[in-house]
């Protein structure tokens, strides 16, 4: 064995401890550096021009690991702490990776946070998220999931939480459902749904549910807490209502809308002064007042009401105007009250009446007719006079002054007179005179009252 002098083994050892040192110091003040060390520069930088940095661990398997560190006690010191400050009019990015994707994995990721070497959130190379909060149904408080693609409204896939992972001020939250795109919103313990095509593309029998017990409502104010004063409510199934409390509700379906002072509806509600049901259109604006139609029938709006196809019309005039109340049929005759007791016929002239039929048209039935200012009783086809039977006929009675003329009343025209001149015995066929205190009875012969 060769014998080594101490004095000169002391000097080597000064001598690497010195190289040691120089190393050091020259990656600190960026001077060259031997061949032989791990790392150099270029210009003011320093970097290694292979292998992995390994802090707090002698054995990196990445190109940078960071290892070694261990909390205890209240220790809170952070393990990765980046610093900026940002005072530009650029648009700088805080933390960015980029990753060239020639070829990998499908199932290849950007990012996989870990507690105790489990995943707990990974952000895969196309972006979509996927957390170990994912059930197949996410209903747990907290609970959700992400499907294999971005959550776009229309594909096969999208966002699905459990019971309140979105939440408000801890009474209400959103739900995206399992598998068909359903969206509930749940608050005050109401439960909405919507649901259908609209969100997800997938077809569903719903497309907005509300809970039975709960309601929509309407409120003139934005704030949230604002009573609603127009709700709808299911009633029972079937049956929708608009109710609040005791006050009256209206509900328009409208023709026309312009704006709020330009329109035309149909008003259906109550009359809050009267407690009257009302129906009827209206209008402001440039719009009209239309009519209703019920199963055939008109509701004019005149104030008529005009059957299917026309025919008969109850209206303030024949007119649709005006008047008293007709009961008419459409370019006919009408039926007219004008006084309580009292019942009018006229032609749609309102100048005339022909005759009431009994009955029928024909003439195996009767009629009556008007003859000028008196009537007839006349087959129902007009074609000849016929008979009215009755246990006696009183006959008016006048005196000779006040009788109608004879040529008025037309010929077989009978009558009474009170103060004729002469008896009737021996007299008939003379033409009356008066101023006598007799009771003759007369016949009109066309010309001249005669005594019978």
């Amino acid at each position: 064995m060769t014998k080594v002098h101490k004095p000169l083994l002391a000097y080597w050892v000064i001598l690497l401890a010195f190289v040691q040192i120089l190393t050091f110091a020259a990656c600190a003040q960026n001077i060259s550096l031997p061949s032989e060390s791990n790392w150099a520069t270029s210009g003011s930088n320093v970097y290694r021009p292979s292998g992995n940095v390994g802090i707090g661990t002698a054995t990196p398997a990445a190109k940078l690991t960071v290892g070694g560190q261990s909390l205890t006690g209240s220790e809170a010191t952070s393990l990765l702490d980046l610093a900026s400050t940002w005072n530009t009019t650029g648009t700088p990015t805080a933390l960015k990776l980029d990753v060239t994707d020639t070829a990998s994995n499908a199932s290849s990721l950007l990012m996989d946070l870990q507690v105790g070497g489990a995943s707990k959130f990974k952000v895969d190379k196309g972006g979509a998220l996927v957390s170990s909060k994912v059930t197949a149904n996410p209903v747990a408080g907290g609970d959700y999931s992400f499907v294999t693609g971005p959550a776009v409204a229309g594909q096969a896939g999208g966002l699905f939480l459990g019971s309140g992972v979105l939440k408000g001020s801890g009474y209400n939250y959103i739900t995206l459902d399992t598998g068909w795109g359903d969206l509930e919103i749940t608050s005050w313990g109401g439960l909405w749904s919507f649901a259908g095509a609209g969100l997800s593309g997938v077809t569903s029998t719903k497309s907005i549910y509300i809970n039975s017990d709960q309601h929509l409502g309407f409120s003139s104010s934005a704030a949230v807490t604002s009573a609603a004063d127009t709700r709808l409510y299911r009633d029972a199934a079937g049956i929708l209502a608009q109710r609040n409390t005791t006050n009256t509700q209206e509900s328009r379906i409208y023709n026309t809308y312009t704006d709020a002072s330009n329109g035309e509806w149909l008003e259906l509600g109550f009359q809050d002064t009267t407690n009257t049901a009302v129906i009827k259109t209206n209008a402001n604006g440039t719009g009209t007042v239309r009519d209703i139609v019920i199963n055939g029938v008109t509701l004019a709006s005149s104030g008529s009401v005009i059957s299917a196809g026309g025919a008969a019309i109850l209206s303030d005039s024949q007119t649709g105007t005006g008047g008293s109340g007709y009961l008419y049929w459409q370019s006919r005759s009408s039926m007219q009250s004008p006084v309580d007791g009292v019942i009018q016929l006229q032609n749609v002239a309102n100048t005339d009446f022909n005759r009431l039929q009994f009955g029928g048209a024909t003439s195996a039935f009767p009629s009556i007719k008007r003859s000028g200012a008196g009537l007839q009783a006349r087959l129902a086809d007009d074609s000849a006079n016929t008979a009215i039977e009755a246990s006696y006929v009183k006959s008016g009675t006048y005196t000779v002054a006040t009788l109608p003329a004879a040529a008025t009343v037309g010929a077989g025209a009978t009558a009474f007179v009170s103060d004729g001149s002469v008896v009737h015995a021996g007299n008939s066929g003379t033409v009356v005179a008066g101023s006598g205190a007799n009771f003759v009875p007369v016949y009109s012969d066309g010309t001249n009252w005669r005594i019978q």
